[in-house]
């Protein structure tokens, strides 16, 4: 970059960040709240199939990335029921981008691999019309399905529908505690 146009970009900054910024987090709070809106529907259904209470005051917000210094990481935005901490798993409904292209998925994050192998074997026995796999160095178990950038509204029948499809998977897979049952290693609650 020249002297002359980091001047222009600095310039440009001074003026517009805090719009630009109070824009972004505008709509952060937008989708995480559609997301969190489309989720609340599905949740009993899915609390149901995978064998778990949730409530909805489980449902937080999710960044990521946190911060402007890892722009380089996959950047998704959407919401989580996080039981990382104390039973070593987490549901995630985001709004990610996959070579520029905007994506919505419902997923669970497991600690242990193996158990995440096992549930992703099970759910490719169970026709869906969605994406299934697995990511995020083989912790994390998804359905997910591409969506057009200028067409809002179908972001929370998206959700919605990925959730039902998730909530379908873990029903004829016998839900959540089967498989941390099966490997020893834990408990859905």
């Amino acid at each position: 970059m020249t002297a002359v146009s980091e001047t222009s970009l600095l310039n440009e900054g001074v003026r517009s960040y805090p719009k630009a910024l109070g824009a972004v987090n505008e709509f952060i709070r937008l989708l995480s709240s559609t997301i969190r809106d489309a989720v609340i529907e599905e949740l009993e259904d899915l609390s149901a199939a995978m064998g778990n209470l949730f409530k909805e005051d489980e449902i937080e917000d999710y960044v990521r990335p946190k911060t402007l210094r890892n722009l380089d990481k996959d950047i998704c935005l959407g919401v989580k029921i996080d039981r990382r901490p104390e039973s070593g798993w987490g549901l995630f409904f985001l709004l990610y981008w996959l070579k520029g292209e905007p994506n919505l998925s419902v997923s669970i994050w497991l600690k242990d691999t193996e158990i995440a192998a096992s549930i992703l074997t099970a759910f490719k026995k169970v026709p869906t019309k969605e994406t299934v796999g697995i990511w995020g160095a083989g912790h994390e178990v998804y359905v997910s399905r591409a969506i057009a950038p200028d067409d809002e509204e179908q972001i929370p029948v998206t959700v919605r529908e990925l959730t039902e499809s998730f909530s379908h998977l873990w029903k004829n897979a016998g839900g959540l505690e089967k498989f941390l049952k099966l490997s020893g290693k834990g408990t859905a609650k």
